[in-house]
């Protein structure tokens, strides 16, 4: 608990990155999930991001690429498409 954590200043969890407590799970969560505690919760959120082909847990953000397309070219692009669709610019 957050009282713990205020005398030790170690967190629960030995895989926590940071230096906080874990929240305790809402009652409507173990409820609705079967999960509990955040262990769990982690755990199960590892097994559906690697089912789903995701990216894991804390890896950060990912970065898109454009598709070769300058800005400006993009912009001429779409001030044609709203003419066309007789959209009025901002």
């Amino acid at each position: 608990s957050w009282q713990d954590f205020r005398k030790t200043q170690i967190s629960r969890s030995k895989a926590s990155a940071g230096a906080a407590p874990h929240i305790p799970l809402k009652r409507s969560d173990r409820l609705g999930t079967g999960l509990s505690s955040i262990e769990d919760e982690r755990r199960r959120e590892e097994e559906v991001r690697r089912d789903a082909g995701d990216a894991p847990l804390g890896s950060g953000y990912t970065e898109f690429k454009r598709r070769g397309d300058d800005a400006e070219e993009a912009a001429k692009r779409k001030r044609a498409r709203l003419v066309l669709e007789r959209v009025r610019p901002d």
